[in-house]
């Protein structure tokens, strides 16, 4: 019921959560081998994340790392943020 009231706003915010609730709801309703139903855990679903993200960041190629210095002074201890925003 929840659901179908999401689909139906009127703001296009909801309607989106409202369809990706209906489709993971149809994905957990399939049948896996053994006939139990497959369902997605918050865990599973952070682990597919992590490994789309790990996936991307093997395909990049870092070409640099730039340090940002603190201060112009080299000082431990002081920050001057108007130097790190320009940097």
């Amino acid at each position: 019921e929840a659901v179908g009231m999401l689909r139906a706003s009127s703001v296009i915010v909801l309607q989106e959560v409202g369809a990706k609730i209906a489709e993971d709801q149809a994905e957990a309703a399939g049948s896996a081998p053994g006939g139990r139903k497959k369902v997605k855990t918050v865990s599973s679903g952070f682990r597919a994340s992590l490994a789309s993200l790990v996936s991307l960041l093997n395909q990049a190629e870092p070409h640099f790392v730039r340090c940002v210095k603190p201060n112009a002074e080299k000082m431990p201890g002081h920050f001057t943020s108007r130097l790190v925003l320009e940097e």
